[in-house]
């Protein structure tokens, strides 16, 4: 059930940011840069401990019944830079500079989607937390998903990492439409989901990528293309924003000349962020599954001449069967 365990993670974390808790942007003055340092929200941080709680606890667990902590603590390192991240996005002041400058809003969307979720992903967060809980519980946890609709359906999109892809391109593009990228803003309950999904679908893409690392043939490449079609679509739609002859979100103009900004500079500056840095992080993604791709087919070449058995066909992405 990965991706019942990744959206409660979601859930978990980002239900501390209902509208009691302030999570939209939408109400605020807007913060001055004189203001910035004390805006500070320390609403999450008690969901954020919590969660790492039960990770840790259900990580010692599996540690021990495994008598092996080397890919443990990796895992554990993992997991900390995901909390950490979420931090950044939600406890630091960047939170309160994104109902201020569009061009803070998109570095949160950035850091959830390119920080949170790859290292939740690499974390493999399903296990532990299901060790966290007690026997029974686990057990009904397990029992009830495996009698949804949805484990059938989720496994097919883990298993291909460019419906994953296409899924989170969607939901990307989606929450930037003027229109509905507005009303988030002036909806707490919107808000709220446009950062699940944001996050929900970032996690079961990155967590494919992740699975398609350790893969061979044809879902190794997939992998290697979903990073590769996602670095072109973020990149088209951060261009898109950056060459716009006008705001496509005025609301921000209230705010941005406290910044020594315009509108329309901050609109560039937050795409100049995606088309560069989002681009950059998933054409990255690509090239390292591409080397760890080829890695694996040199081993494989070495071990058959060793052996003196037949050499696997080596990889390439095509359509199997």
């Amino acid at each position: 059930m990965p991706v019942y365990s990744m959206l409660m993670v979601a859930g978990a974390v980002l239900a501390a940011f209902s509208p009691a808790a302030g999570v939209a942007h939408a109400h605020s003055r807007g913060v001055t840069p004189d203001e910035i340092w004390l805006a500070w929200r320390w609403e999450p941080l008690p969901l954020l401990l919590a969660a790492a709680g039960l990770y840790v606890r259900g990580l010692r667990m599996m540690r021990r019944r495994a008598r092996s902590g080397a890919v443990y603590r990796w895992r554990a390192r993992a997991f900390a830079a995901g909390a950490l991240a979420l931090g950044i996005a939600f406890v630091s002041p960047l939170d309160a500079m994104g109902g201020t400058l569009l061009f803070a809003h998109m570095a949160q969307h950035l850091v959830l989607i390119l920080m949170t979720a790859p290292a939740l992903a690499l974390s493999a967060p399903t296990a532990p937390l299901l060790w966290a809980l007690s026997p029974p519980h686990r057990r009904g946890l397990v029992r009830w998903w495996q009698r949804t609709a949805m484990a059938r359906y989720s496994a097919c999109v883990l298993r291909s990492p460019i419906l994953a892809g296409a899924l989170h391109g969607a939901m990307l593009w989606a929450w930037h439409l003027p229109r509905l990228y507005d009303g988030a803003l002036h909806s707490d309950l919107l808000h709220l989901i446009e950062h699940i999904s944001l996050l929900a679908t970032a996690l079961i893409f990155w967590r494919a990528v992740v699975a398609s690392g350790v893969g061979r043939g044809v879902r190794a490449g997939a992998g290697i293309l979903a990073c590769f079609i996602l670095s072109l679509t973020g990149g088209l739609l951060g261009a898109l924003m950056t060459l716009a002859r006008r705001p496509w979100y005025p609301v921000y103009s209230h705010h941005t000349t406290a910044w020594s900004l315009s509108a329309l500079d901050d609109q560039q500056l937050a795409g100049l962020l995606m088309w560069g840095v989002g681009g950059m992080v998933y054409a990255a993604a690509a090239l390292t599954l591409l080397g760890r791709w080829l890695t694996l087919a040199d081993v494989a070449d070495s071990t058959a001449m060793r052996t003196g058995a037949p050499a696997p066909p080596r990889p390439g992405i095509g359509i199997e069967g």
